[in-house]
């Protein structure tokens, strides 16, 4: 859902310290418990400018009150709008606010970043715009090919990946597990994919794609490269590199040094000879 929301910081009020109110909206998101979650089940408490307004955030006792309710997002900035002017926040001391609520297509969800097919042109765009869905405006990553080094950037895995041996607690599942009950699809979302999606015509391009018998698709375990084939030249490929794509995805094993259990590419690339724990 979307909404409008009013913060407030309890403590300050109470002390009289000043501001301590702030009115902003979010998008995509869910309130359980006197706190706003995010699309990815984080706590959000606003994008003030305000100096040290993180920290505030953290050491401070807020009041979340839900000002209202709404479907569309454009629907809850103009009401966060209204009521931020009616309450002249910029101007009033006992707010955070800094600025009135703007029309801004960077924070609306139903505008994404297109690029012209033949000028390069890159600008922001309605999902629905009859320029995106005649294909003329495409995503900025359509035909992009990146470097090595960009996919390592991009996918590190095993120690190399900041999240490598951690777990999310039980509260942050319990949060990621409320941000996305009752996340679907409405019926309007829906008959618009199948509209302009399952039912548009296929390219002859896309038929090259899938309409070639006689070939099979191998993945190498160790890289994560995908190649399709003709199946005669399969005998060619190293059978324990290279493996179809679907017995990869229950096939796990177990390191025999740390005894850690994961998928198997992940344990024959950062595991057993090469796992940190190997006795030298």
């Amino acid at each position: 859902m979307h909404i409008v929301y009013l913060l407030t910081f309890q403590d300050r009020k109470d002390s009289g310290i000043k501001p301590y109110y702030y009115i902003g909206s979010k998008s995509n998101c869910t309130v359980s418990e006197n706190k706003i979650y995010d699309s990815r089940g984080n706590p959000y408490y606003g994008s003030s400018s305000w100096d040290e307004y993180h920290q505030i955030v953290q050491s401070s006792i807020v009041k979340v009150t839900v000002l209202k309710e709404f479907v569309s997002y454009t629907d809850a900035l103009n009401y966060e709008m209204t009521v931020q002017k009616s309450l002249d926040v910029v101007a009033d001391p006992r707010y955070f606010n800094k600025s009135i609520a703007t029309m801004n297509v960077f924070t609306n969800p139903d505008y994404a970043t297109y690029k012209h097919a033949e000028t390069g042109k890159a600008v922001r765009l309605e999902k629905r715009h009859p320029m995106v869905l005649s294909g003329e405006y495409h995503g900025v990553t359509k035909g992009k090919v990146l470097t090595e080094e960009q996919k390592k950037s991009r996918g590190r895995a095993g120690e190399q990946n900041p999240f490598y041996g951690r777990r999310h607690n039980q509260k942050t599942k319990d949060a990621i597990s409320k941000a996305n009950t009752g996340n679907r699809r409405n019926e309007e979302d829906i008959a618009w994919f199948v509209e302009h999606v399952a039912k548009a015509p296929r390219t002859e391009e896309w038929k090259r794609k899938i309409g070639r018998p006689g070939l099979v698709t191998l993945k190498n375990i160790d890289t994560g490269e995908c190649v399709r084939i003709p199946k005669e030249d399969r005998k060619s490929y190293d059978s324990t590199i290279w493996k179809p794509p679907t017995s990869l995805k229950q096939r796990r094993d177990t390191c025999i040094h740390c005894g850690k259990e994961s998928v198997a590419g992940n344990i024959k690339r950062w595991h057993n000879d090469n796992c940190k724990h190997k006795p030298h």
